[in-house]
């Protein structure tokens, strides 16, 4: 059966078995075209959203606008169904993993801040004993205090009606009202609103168990059932250091644990419960290089986030598509347009992908030195290796400049340069070029181990690229990456639309190269089979 929820927004679910609903849900019976309509009503959500829903105050979804919708329902429309909960399974799948990913993203992020705040950045510290269960010890130099020694509340008040609204947010923190989507009850006026200053912070009294603290860029106004804190002067504080420390460590369990109320809902720390948990407080130029790392590895775990997230976006993008390409007919299963793939990825018995990346450079730097070598040709090789064979490494590759890019391939050249110190990393001019050092050979005990059952495959893909220049590099690879797009999105393809999806979906420098170059060096591709087969994630679009 279908059920359509209908406050505020339309939400619509295919159910299999017995359910039951509330009375704000519309439930249709099941028949042999349920399921199609179920997709049909899936595509068609924007619109419901946009013109089904009436009323004065909350709006409700009218059940007259659902019944008298039209549809057609074409003669092969159970190949359809079949085919779309093959693929959006399929996608789902994918889009579920990469949620999973983003999740231990975010816990390895709390895990780091909590580490760094109460352990500091030196390994062979001499420690003592705290009385809070979830800091344990902190190094023995370091002061354990209440935060009224570094804090103090103020309560100044607004009298400008033009004072800009700040709103606290669990999620992000503080940010002013005008910039989101303003939901929940609005502010008449802002007259006797708590005034905020730039760094002071804010806490939902209400809501601090749940990590309601932020610190505020911004110079404005809260609510005043909020409570504003202030460093005092001259205390051991920096910014970035506790505002990592209130919002990414255990610190909103301190404030359940001295905060009181009836219910978790009606649970309130207020300031005087607040003030008296105790922190780490390192010495003022040790809490600076903690928040000088925290701000660095916070930045890449972010990064790797906000691509995880674009991967989500896109797919749920590809997923909407397809659900409309298919139940409006612009598409049929019966067109061929199922592409069979080798798209199982092969993942490389090792628990750091970037030093199995690591050791397949060394492997392209070896062969490769003596052609014209540099990073593009390099990390471009790397990609076609890894998308051609399908190793699964867990990159996210963005559609730039100089081709598809991930950020691995700078890890990678850390690893056997700073680290290993096999090779050495020389800016040459413009460009990076890598010098073969005494201890080189060492890497290939780790090659055979990981990658001799592919050696074949790995040597036939670096000798089909051994003469290209950088250019030509840049040409393949990115030519490649859009093809595999097209296939793993089950689009139709042609020359010219991948060439045009190069030149004006990637970036401008693309077009320094005519049509028919590009056509001709995709044409050189098919000829040697250097075809794409599937594998791998879309490539990201860079924003500009």
């Amino acid at each position: 059966a279908i059920t359509m929820g209908t406050g505020g927004k339309a939400s619509i679910n295919y159910v299999k078995d017995d359910f039951s609903t509330s009375t704000d849900c519309f439930n249709y019976t099941a028949n042999k075209y349920t399921k199609f309509l179920y997709y049909y009503l899936l595509f068609q959500l924007d619109k419901i959203d946009a013109i089904g829903f009436q009323g004065i105050g909350i709006k409700h979804l009218q059940k007259d606008f659902i019944n008298n919708m039209k549809v057609r329902i074409p003669h092969n429309y159970e190949n359809i169904t079949n085919y779309l909960d093959k693929k959006i399974t399929e996608i789902d799948n994918v889009i579920e993993k990469t949620k999973e990913t983003i999740e231990d993203y975010k816990k390895y992020k709390k895990n780091f801040i909590i580490k760094v705040t109460t352990k500091g950045l030196d390994k062979n510290a001499e420690m003592k004993d705290t009385d809070s269960g979830w800091i344990g010890k902190i190094p023995k130099h370091w002061d354990f205090v209440r935060i009224n020694t570094l804090f103090h509340t103020v309560d100044e008040r607004n009298e400008d009606e033009n004072a800009m609204l700040l709103s606290l947010y669990t999620s992000i923190g503080v940010k002013p009202r005008s910039e989101l989507e303003e939901k929940g009850n609005k502010a008449v006026t802002v007259l006797n609103y708590k005034k905020v200053k730039e760094n002071d912070i804010i806490v939902n009294k209400l809501l601090a168990w749940m990590g309601a603290i932020a610190y505020s860029d911004y110079e404005g106004v809260t609510s005043p059932d909020y409570d504003v804190y202030r460093a005092k002067e001259k205390a051991n504080v920096v910014r970035n250091y506790y505002s990592a420390y209130f919002r990414y460590t255990n610190f909103n369990g301190d404030c359940h644990r001295y905060g009181h109320g009836i219910m978790l809902m009606r649970w309130r720390t207020y300031p005087e419960e607040l003030l008296r948990i105790k922190v780490p407080n390192p010495p003022y130029e040790e809490q600076i290089e903690i928040a000088k790392v925290i701000d660095k590895k916070c930045f890449e775990i972010d990064r790797l986030i906000e691509n995880k997230e674009k991967i989500i976006e896109e797919l749920e993008k590809y997923k909407k598509s397809l659900i409309y390409e298919y139940v409006t007919g612009k598409k049929d299963v019966s067109d061929n347009t199922i592409i069979k793939t080798n798209s199982k990825a092969i993942k490389i018995n090792c628990k750091d992908n970037i030093f199995a990346q690591a050791i397949l450079l060394c492997k392209v730097i070896e062969k490769l030195n003596q052609y014209n070598l540099g990073r593009v040709k390099a990390e471009k090789t790397l990609y076609l290796i890894e998308k051609d064979i399908g190793f699964e490494f867990d990159n996210n590759y963005v559609r730039e400049a100089a081709g598809p890019l991930s950020e691995s391939i700078y890890k990678c050249e850390s690893v056997i340069s700073k680290k290993n110190k096999w090779i050495k990393v020389n800016k040459v001019k413009k460009h990076i070029e890598y010098e073969i050092l005494s201890d080189f050979s060492k890497y290939s005990k780790y090659y055979e181990k990981y990658y001799s059952n592919y050696d074949d495959q790995i040597e036939n893909i670096i000798e089909k690229v051994k003469n290209y220049s950088t250019d030509k590099s840049e040409m393949v690879a990115t030519l490649y990456a859009s093809w595999n797009d097209f296939i793993i999105k089950n689009e139709e393809i042609s020359d010219l639309k991948i060439v045009k999806d190069v030149r004006e979906n990637w970036n401008d420098t693309k077009k320094r190269f005519n049509e028919q170059k590009w056509l001709d060096v995709l044409e050189e591709m098919k000829q040697i089979e250097l075809a794409p087969k599937g594998n791998g994630n879309l490539t990201i679009i860079k924003e500009n």
